[in-house]
Protein backbone atom coordinates (compact mmCIF):
# COMPACT_ATOMS: atom_id res chain seq x y z
CA UNK A 1 0.00 0.00 0.00
CA UNK A 2 1.39 3.40 -1.02
CA UNK A 3 0.29 6.96 -0.29
CA UNK A 4 -1.79 6.92 -3.48
CA UNK A 5 -3.53 3.63 -2.67
CA UNK A 6 -3.18 0.01 -3.66
CA UNK A 7 -1.63 -0.82 -7.04
CA UNK A 8 -4.38 -3.43 -7.51
CA UNK A 9 -7.01 -0.73 -7.03
CA UNK A 10 -5.50 1.45 -9.75
CA UNK A 11 -5.27 -1.53 -12.10
CA UNK A 12 -8.97 -2.18 -11.52
CA UNK A 13 -9.70 1.51 -12.21
CA UNK A 14 -7.77 1.10 -15.47
CA UNK A 15 -10.10 -1.78 -16.35
CA UNK A 16 -13.06 0.55 -15.72
CA UNK A 17 -11.56 3.12 -18.11
CA UNK A 18 -11.05 0.43 -20.75
CA UNK A 19 -14.62 -0.67 -20.11
CA UNK A 20 -15.90 2.87 -20.74
CA UNK A 21 -14.05 3.02 -24.06
CA UNK A 22 -15.47 -0.41 -24.90
CA UNK A 23 -18.94 0.89 -24.05
CA UNK A 24 -18.64 3.70 -26.58
CA UNK A 25 -17.46 1.36 -29.35
CA UNK A 26 -19.97 -1.42 -28.63
CA UNK A 27 -22.96 0.95 -28.60
CA UNK A 28 -21.89 2.37 -31.93
CA UNK A 29 -21.67 -1.08 -33.55
CA UNK A 30 -24.46 -2.86 -31.59
CA UNK A 31 -22.04 -5.21 -29.84
CA UNK A 32 -23.01 -7.18 -26.68
CA UNK A 33 -21.46 -4.70 -24.27
CA UNK A 34 -22.38 -6.53 -21.01
CA UNK A 35 -20.61 -9.68 -22.20
CA UNK A 36 -17.53 -7.67 -23.19
CA UNK A 37 -17.46 -5.97 -19.78
CA UNK A 38 -17.87 -9.33 -18.03
CA UNK A 39 -14.92 -10.65 -20.05
CA UNK A 40 -12.86 -7.66 -18.84
CA UNK A 41 -13.78 -8.56 -15.27
CA UNK A 42 -12.65 -12.16 -15.83
CA UNK A 43 -9.32 -10.79 -17.06
CA UNK A 44 -9.03 -8.50 -14.03
CA UNK A 45 -9.26 -11.40 -11.58
CA UNK A 46 -5.94 -12.73 -12.88
CA UNK A 47 -4.18 -9.40 -12.27
CA UNK A 48 -5.67 -7.84 -9.13
CA UNK A 49 -6.89 -8.85 -5.68
CA UNK A 50 -9.28 -6.32 -4.18
CA UNK A 51 -12.45 -6.32 -2.10
CA UNK A 52 -15.52 -4.94 -3.86
CA UNK A 53 -18.07 -5.23 -1.05
CA UNK A 54 -18.46 -1.52 -0.24
CA UNK A 55 -18.62 -0.56 -3.92
CA UNK A 56 -21.34 -3.16 -4.59
CA UNK A 57 -23.30 -1.88 -1.58
CA UNK A 58 -23.12 1.69 -2.95
CA UNK A 59 -24.32 0.45 -6.35
CA UNK A 60 -27.36 -1.18 -4.73
CA UNK A 61 -28.15 2.07 -2.88
CA UNK A 62 -28.01 4.08 -6.12
CA UNK A 63 -30.06 1.56 -8.11
CA UNK A 64 -32.72 1.17 -5.42
CA UNK A 65 -33.17 4.93 -5.30
CA UNK A 66 -33.58 4.90 -9.07
CA UNK A 67 -36.50 2.42 -8.96
CA UNK A 68 -38.99 5.05 -7.85
CA UNK A 69 -38.28 7.11 -10.96
CA UNK A 70 -40.10 4.46 -13.01
CA UNK A 71 -42.47 2.67 -10.63
CA UNK A 72 -45.22 5.29 -10.25
CA UNK A 73 -48.53 3.93 -8.84
CA UNK A 74 -50.58 6.91 -10.02
CA UNK A 75 -49.77 5.95 -13.62
CA UNK A 76 -51.05 2.38 -13.24
CA UNK A 77 -53.48 1.21 -15.90
CA UNK A 78 -55.04 -2.08 -16.98
CA UNK A 79 -51.81 -3.19 -18.66
CA UNK A 80 -49.80 -2.37 -15.54
CA UNK A 81 -52.09 -4.52 -13.40
CA UNK A 82 -51.81 -7.37 -15.91
CA UNK A 83 -48.02 -7.12 -15.85
CA UNK A 84 -48.05 -7.04 -12.03
CA UNK A 85 -50.05 -10.27 -11.97
CA UNK A 86 -47.64 -11.79 -14.48
CA UNK A 87 -44.66 -10.82 -12.32
CA UNK A 88 -46.24 -12.31 -9.18
CA UNK A 89 -47.04 -15.57 -10.97
CA UNK A 90 -43.49 -15.61 -12.33
CA UNK A 91 -42.06 -15.21 -8.82
CA UNK A 92 -44.23 -18.08 -7.53
CA UNK A 93 -43.30 -20.43 -10.39
CA UNK A 94 -39.59 -19.54 -10.34
CA UNK A 95 -39.54 -19.98 -6.55
CA UNK A 96 -41.09 -23.45 -6.92
CA UNK A 97 -38.57 -24.38 -9.61
CA UNK A 98 -35.70 -23.16 -7.44
CA UNK A 99 -37.13 -24.93 -4.41
CA UNK A 100 -37.35 -28.29 -6.19
CA UNK A 101 -33.81 -27.94 -7.50
CA UNK A 102 -32.41 -26.81 -4.13
CA UNK A 103 -34.22 -29.67 -2.40
CA UNK A 104 -32.14 -32.18 -4.34
CA UNK A 105 -28.96 -30.16 -3.73
CA UNK A 106 -29.17 -29.12 -0.05
CA UNK A 107 -32.27 -30.85 1.33
CA UNK A 108 -35.37 -29.40 2.93
CA UNK A 109 -35.12 -26.67 5.57
CA UNK A 110 -36.51 -23.24 6.36
CA UNK A 111 -33.31 -21.71 4.94
CA UNK A 112 -33.91 -23.57 1.68
CA UNK A 113 -37.46 -22.21 1.40
CA UNK A 114 -36.29 -18.63 1.97
CA UNK A 115 -33.44 -19.09 -0.52
CA UNK A 116 -35.90 -20.46 -3.07
CA UNK A 117 -38.11 -17.37 -2.82
CA UNK A 118 -35.08 -15.06 -3.05
CA UNK A 119 -33.89 -16.98 -6.10
CA UNK A 120 -37.37 -16.79 -7.64
CA UNK A 121 -37.45 -13.01 -7.12
CA UNK A 122 -34.03 -12.46 -8.69
CA UNK A 123 -34.82 -14.73 -11.64
CA UNK A 124 -38.14 -12.93 -12.26
CA UNK A 125 -36.53 -9.52 -12.77
CA UNK A 126 -35.97 -8.18 -16.27
CA UNK A 127 -33.97 -5.23 -17.57
CA UNK A 128 -34.51 -4.73 -21.28
CA UNK A 129 -33.81 -0.98 -21.32
CA UNK A 130 -30.06 -1.19 -21.91
CA UNK A 131 -30.46 -3.62 -24.81
CA UNK A 132 -33.33 -1.66 -26.34
CA UNK A 133 -31.12 1.43 -26.13
CA UNK A 134 -28.25 -0.36 -27.89
CA UNK A 135 -30.50 -1.47 -30.75
CA UNK A 136 -32.31 1.90 -30.79
CA UNK A 137 -35.75 0.27 -30.94
CA UNK A 138 -38.46 2.88 -31.38
CA UNK A 139 -41.11 3.38 -28.77
CA UNK A 140 -44.08 1.24 -29.70
CA UNK A 141 -46.43 -1.29 -28.11
CA UNK A 142 -43.67 -3.85 -27.60
CA UNK A 143 -41.32 -1.22 -26.16
CA UNK A 144 -43.93 -0.03 -23.67
CA UNK A 145 -44.74 -3.60 -22.66
CA UNK A 146 -41.11 -4.51 -21.96
CA UNK A 147 -40.53 -1.29 -20.01
CA UNK A 148 -43.57 -1.92 -17.80
CA UNK A 149 -42.36 -5.45 -17.11
CA UNK A 150 -38.88 -4.17 -16.20
CA UNK A 151 -40.08 -1.48 -13.81
CA UNK A 152 -42.75 -3.65 -12.17
CA UNK A 153 -40.59 -6.77 -11.82
CA UNK A 154 -37.70 -4.80 -10.29
CA UNK A 155 -39.92 -3.05 -7.74
CA UNK A 156 -41.95 -6.10 -6.62
CA UNK A 157 -39.02 -8.53 -6.65
CA UNK A 158 -36.69 -6.24 -4.74
CA UNK A 159 -39.24 -5.54 -1.98
CA UNK A 160 -39.75 -9.27 -1.37
CA UNK A 161 -36.06 -10.07 -1.76
CA UNK A 162 -34.82 -7.41 0.64
CA UNK A 163 -37.44 -8.24 3.28
CA UNK A 164 -36.33 -11.88 3.19
CA UNK A 165 -32.66 -10.88 3.42
CA UNK A 166 -32.96 -10.05 7.12
CA UNK A 167 -34.90 -13.27 7.75
CA UNK A 168 -32.19 -15.34 6.10
CA UNK A 169 -29.35 -13.67 7.98
CA UNK A 170 -31.07 -14.08 11.37
CA UNK A 171 -32.19 -17.68 10.82
CA UNK A 172 -29.43 -19.01 13.08
CA UNK A 173 -31.10 -17.49 16.15
CA UNK A 174 -34.31 -19.41 15.50
CA UNK A 175 -37.33 -18.91 13.24
CA UNK A 176 -39.55 -17.00 15.76
CA UNK A 177 -36.77 -14.52 16.61
CA UNK A 178 -35.82 -14.16 12.95
CA UNK A 179 -39.43 -13.39 11.99
CA UNK A 180 -39.66 -10.86 14.84
CA UNK A 181 -36.47 -9.15 13.67
CA UNK A 182 -37.75 -9.13 10.09
CA UNK A 183 -40.85 -7.16 11.11
CA UNK A 184 -38.64 -4.82 13.17
CA UNK A 185 -36.46 -4.15 10.12
CA UNK A 186 -39.58 -3.66 8.01
CA UNK A 187 -41.20 -1.01 10.24
CA UNK A 188 -37.91 0.78 11.00
CA UNK A 189 -37.09 1.01 7.30
CA UNK A 190 -40.54 2.32 6.38
CA UNK A 191 -40.44 4.88 9.19
CA UNK A 192 -36.97 6.12 8.29
CA UNK A 193 -37.83 6.22 4.58
CA UNK A 194 -40.95 8.31 5.17
CA UNK A 195 -39.20 10.64 7.66
CA UNK A 196 -36.26 11.29 5.34
CA UNK A 197 -38.74 11.67 2.48
CA UNK A 198 -40.57 14.44 4.33
CA UNK A 199 -37.26 16.07 5.17
CA UNK A 200 -36.24 15.80 1.52
CA UNK A 201 -39.50 17.45 0.48
CA UNK A 202 -38.67 20.43 2.68
CA UNK A 203 -35.15 20.64 1.23
CA UNK A 204 -36.48 20.44 -2.33
CA UNK A 205 -38.99 23.23 -1.70
CA UNK A 206 -36.13 25.42 -0.50
CA UNK A 207 -33.50 24.57 -3.10
CA UNK A 208 -34.99 22.39 -5.87
CA UNK A 209 -33.33 24.55 -8.53
CA UNK A 210 -29.90 23.98 -7.06
CA UNK A 211 -27.52 22.66 -9.71
CA UNK A 212 -26.05 20.12 -7.29
CA UNK A 213 -29.39 18.62 -6.34
CA UNK A 214 -28.66 15.22 -7.93
CA UNK A 215 -25.55 14.91 -5.78
CA UNK A 216 -27.60 15.97 -2.75
CA UNK A 217 -30.18 13.28 -3.52
CA UNK A 218 -27.41 10.66 -3.64
CA UNK A 219 -26.11 11.81 -0.25
CA UNK A 220 -29.65 11.68 1.14
CA UNK A 221 -30.11 8.08 -0.04
CA UNK A 222 -26.82 7.03 1.59
CA UNK A 223 -27.80 8.88 4.77
CA UNK A 224 -31.14 7.06 4.77
CA UNK A 225 -29.39 3.69 4.57
CA UNK A 226 -26.99 4.38 7.45
CA UNK A 227 -29.68 5.89 9.71
CA UNK A 228 -31.95 2.87 9.16
CA UNK A 229 -29.08 0.47 9.93
CA UNK A 230 -28.16 2.36 13.10
CA UNK A 231 -31.79 2.23 14.27
CA UNK A 232 -31.98 -1.53 13.75
CA UNK A 233 -33.31 -1.73 10.21
CA UNK A 234 -31.85 -3.29 7.10
CA UNK A 235 -31.46 0.04 5.26
CA UNK A 236 -32.34 -1.21 1.79
CA UNK A 237 -36.10 -1.09 2.19
CA UNK A 238 -35.77 2.40 3.67
CA UNK A 239 -34.08 3.56 0.45
CA UNK A 240 -36.84 1.97 -1.62
CA UNK A 241 -39.53 3.73 0.44
CA UNK A 242 -37.61 7.01 0.13
CA UNK A 243 -37.32 6.44 -3.62
CA UNK A 244 -41.06 5.86 -4.10
CA UNK A 245 -41.85 8.86 -1.88
CA UNK A 246 -39.31 11.09 -3.60
CA UNK A 247 -40.19 10.29 -7.21
CA UNK A 248 -43.96 10.20 -6.71
CA UNK A 249 -44.24 13.47 -4.75
CA UNK A 250 -41.08 15.51 -5.13
CA UNK A 251 -40.62 14.69 -8.82
CA UNK A 252 -43.87 16.44 -9.69
CA UNK A 253 -41.89 19.63 -9.48
CA UNK A 254 -40.17 20.81 -12.66
CA UNK A 255 -36.68 19.60 -13.55
CA UNK A 256 -36.76 16.73 -11.04
CA UNK A 257 -35.57 13.80 -13.15
CA UNK A 258 -33.57 10.68 -12.25
CA UNK A 259 -29.85 10.43 -11.54
CA UNK A 260 -27.49 11.88 -14.09
CA UNK A 261 -26.68 9.43 -16.93
CA UNK A 262 -22.97 9.63 -16.07
CA UNK A 263 -23.57 8.11 -12.62
CA UNK A 264 -25.67 5.30 -14.07
CA UNK A 265 -23.01 4.56 -16.68
CA UNK A 266 -20.37 4.29 -13.95
CA UNK A 267 -22.57 1.86 -11.98
CA UNK A 268 -23.35 -0.07 -15.19
CA UNK A 269 -19.66 -0.44 -16.00
CA UNK A 270 -18.67 -1.43 -12.50
CA UNK A 271 -21.41 -4.04 -11.96
CA UNK A 272 -20.67 -6.00 -15.13
CA UNK A 273 -16.91 -5.90 -14.62
CA UNK A 274 -17.40 -6.90 -10.96
CA UNK A 275 -19.60 -9.79 -12.13
CA UNK A 276 -16.76 -11.17 -14.24
CA UNK A 277 -14.35 -10.60 -11.38
CA UNK A 278 -16.43 -12.31 -8.67
CA UNK A 279 -18.20 -15.24 -10.34
CA UNK A 280 -16.88 -18.76 -9.80
CA UNK A 281 -17.54 -21.31 -12.54
CA UNK A 282 -17.37 -25.11 -12.33
CA UNK A 283 -19.16 -27.85 -14.19
CA UNK A 284 -21.67 -28.20 -11.33
CA UNK A 285 -22.48 -24.49 -11.50
CA UNK A 286 -22.87 -24.68 -15.29
CA UNK A 287 -25.31 -27.60 -14.95
CA UNK A 288 -27.40 -25.85 -12.25
CA UNK A 289 -27.51 -22.59 -14.21
CA UNK A 290 -28.45 -24.40 -17.43
CA UNK A 291 -31.30 -26.31 -15.77
CA UNK A 292 -32.63 -23.17 -14.09
CA UNK A 293 -32.45 -21.16 -17.30
CA UNK A 294 -34.08 -23.87 -19.42
CA UNK A 295 -37.00 -24.27 -17.01
CA UNK A 296 -37.30 -20.50 -16.69
CA UNK A 297 -37.70 -20.07 -20.46
CA UNK A 298 -40.27 -22.87 -20.71
CA UNK A 299 -42.52 -21.52 -17.95
CA UNK A 300 -42.04 -17.92 -19.06
CA UNK A 301 -43.30 -18.85 -22.53
CA UNK A 302 -46.30 -20.66 -21.03
CA UNK A 303 -47.20 -17.64 -18.87
CA UNK A 304 -46.80 -15.19 -21.72
CA UNK A 305 -48.99 -17.39 -23.92
CA UNK A 306 -51.83 -16.83 -21.46
CA UNK A 307 -51.72 -13.02 -21.58
CA UNK A 308 -50.31 -12.13 -25.01
CA UNK A 309 -51.33 -12.83 -28.58
CA UNK A 310 -48.15 -11.47 -30.16
CA UNK A 311 -44.44 -11.14 -29.36
CA UNK A 312 -44.51 -14.20 -27.07
CA UNK A 313 -41.33 -15.85 -28.34
CA UNK A 314 -39.45 -12.57 -28.50
CA UNK A 315 -40.44 -11.54 -24.97
CA UNK A 316 -39.57 -15.03 -23.70
CA UNK A 317 -36.05 -14.77 -25.07
CA UNK A 318 -35.65 -11.04 -24.43
CA UNK A 319 -35.56 -11.20 -20.63
CA UNK A 320 -32.05 -10.15 -19.57
CA UNK A 321 -31.31 -9.70 -15.89
CA UNK A 322 -30.18 -6.18 -15.06
CA UNK A 323 -27.53 -4.59 -12.92
CA UNK A 324 -29.80 -4.34 -9.86
CA UNK A 325 -30.48 -8.10 -9.73
CA UNK A 326 -26.80 -8.79 -10.42
CA UNK A 327 -25.70 -6.40 -7.65
CA UNK A 328 -28.07 -7.97 -5.11
CA UNK A 329 -26.95 -11.50 -6.07
CA UNK A 330 -23.29 -10.50 -5.65
CA UNK A 331 -24.12 -8.90 -2.30
CA UNK A 332 -25.81 -12.12 -1.13
CA UNK A 333 -22.78 -14.05 -2.36
CA UNK A 334 -20.48 -11.97 -0.15
CA UNK A 335 -22.78 -12.15 2.88
CA UNK A 336 -23.21 -15.93 2.58
CA UNK A 337 -19.88 -17.30 1.31
CA UNK A 338 -20.95 -20.85 2.21
CA UNK A 339 -23.61 -20.53 -0.53
CA UNK A 340 -21.35 -18.94 -3.13
CA UNK A 341 -21.99 -21.89 -5.48
CA UNK A 342 -25.72 -21.12 -5.43
CA UNK A 343 -25.38 -17.42 -6.21
CA UNK A 344 -22.66 -18.14 -8.78
CA UNK A 345 -25.22 -20.39 -10.48
CA UNK A 346 -27.74 -17.53 -10.47
CA UNK A 347 -25.14 -15.10 -11.83
CA UNK A 348 -24.19 -17.53 -14.61
CA UNK A 349 -27.88 -17.91 -15.45
CA UNK A 350 -28.08 -14.11 -15.66
CA UNK A 351 -25.21 -14.19 -18.17
CA UNK A 352 -27.14 -16.81 -20.18
CA UNK A 353 -30.19 -14.52 -20.20
CA UNK A 354 -28.15 -11.55 -21.44
CA UNK A 355 -26.57 -13.65 -24.20
CA UNK A 356 -29.89 -15.07 -25.41
CA UNK A 357 -31.47 -11.61 -25.28
CA UNK A 358 -28.82 -10.16 -27.58
CA UNK A 359 -29.22 -13.10 -29.97
CA UNK A 360 -33.00 -12.50 -30.00
CA UNK A 361 -32.56 -8.81 -30.76
CA UNK A 362 -30.09 -9.61 -33.55
CA UNK A 363 -32.26 -12.23 -35.22
CA UNK A 364 -36.01 -12.06 -34.51
CA UNK A 365 -36.74 -8.54 -33.28
CA UNK A 366 -38.95 -7.86 -36.34
CA UNK A 367 -40.85 -11.16 -36.19
CA UNK A 368 -44.31 -11.12 -34.59
CA UNK A 369 -45.04 -14.52 -33.00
Amino acid sequence: MTWYGSIDLWIFVAFLVVGYLTLIISRKHHLPEPLILIALGVGARFLVDIQLGIAILLCIVVLLFDIGAHFIPRKFDAHSMLISEFVLYSIIINSLISGILFYFLIGISVDMVVLSVISGCLISTCSQFEILKVFKIKKNRLYNLTMKEEHTSNAISMVICLILLSLLLDMKIGVPSAVKNMFTYFFVDIGVGIFIGLLTLYIVVKMFKHKYFRIISLVISLLTYFIAVELGGSGFLAILVLSLFFHNIVSRMPDMDEFAPLLRNVVYLFVYIALGYIIDISWQIVVIASVLFGLYLVFRLLLLSLILRYHRVFMTLDSPKGILAISVAMFFMMLLPQLSWLFSSLLLMFIFSITVSYIANYTIKDIVV
